[in-house]
């Protein structure tokens, strides 16, 4: 974010606030005019007055699908999720996964789990990474690869005759079946997608636009 160089050798920054920077001059300069700046975000300042604006940035992996906010939100910056904040300025993020996600961890400069909102005080830059897993909400056929959400279950299964297995809970979804296959869907299933499906499951509505769609235990509402 910042260094400062006398004579071209970089000094070690002591502390830093808003508007001033305490170094101490490294070994080796030996030039009786000595001359220093600071150089920020690759700019150099001679002599002159600056703020320090440290940089947040959010790096979003794995297969779930979240929203990350921050308060305050700062100001956007180059980047995937980067904000800009003054200096000491405490900063709040919070993960909001959506549908068939599920909240997973913090790291970088902040720990836990997402499903707790991290804290940090913006006194140098920050990054931060936030891993979000999907739900193993539905199946197709037996291969053991999860999907979180019926629709995205459904826009998968592109081979006649699949069967999509959806576990038995309510799935705030309407589903259009529109990807011209034959296919079933099946629910009820418990979490280890065994061979009864004697649960319950729900969608909000389904509509059949294109293609067969075979309905086995699931409840439309």
């Amino acid at each position: 974010m910042y260094q400062i160089l006398v004579d071209g050798i970089t000094a070690t920054v002591n502390s830093v606030t808003s508007s001033a920077l305490t170094f101490t001059i490294p070994g080796g300069t030996t030039n009786s005019m000595t001359q220093y700046y600071i150089e920020y975000f690759g700019i150099q300042y001679w002599n002159a007055s600056f703020t320090v604006t440290p940089k947040l940035t959010v790096s979003i992996t794995g297969a779930g699908n979240v929203n990350v906010t921050s308060l305050p939100t700062g100001i956007v910056c180059t980047g995937t999720w980067c904000r800009i904040f003054d200096f000491n300025t405490s900063v709040t993020l919070t993960a909001s996964p959506s549908i068939g996600s599920d909240y997973g961890i913090w790291g970088g400069n902040c720990a836990g789990t997402a499903s707790i909102p991290c804290t940090l005080t913006m006194d140098a830059n920050k990054a931060v990474t936030a891993t979000f897993p999907i739900q193993d909400n539905a199946r197709l056929n037996n291969d053991p690869t999860p999907y979180g959400t019926v629709l995205s279950a459904y826009n998968a299964a592109t081979v006649n005759g699949t069967i999509i297995k959806l576990r038995d809970k309510a799935f705030p979804e309407a589903l259009d079946a529109d990807n011209g296959t034959t296919v079933t869907l099946s629910g009820g299933y418990a979490a280890d997608f065994g061979t009864t499906h004697t649960g319950v499951t729900s969608i909000t509505s389904l509509i059949i636009s294109l293609g067969s769609l075979t309905i086995d235990n699931l409840t439309i509402k």
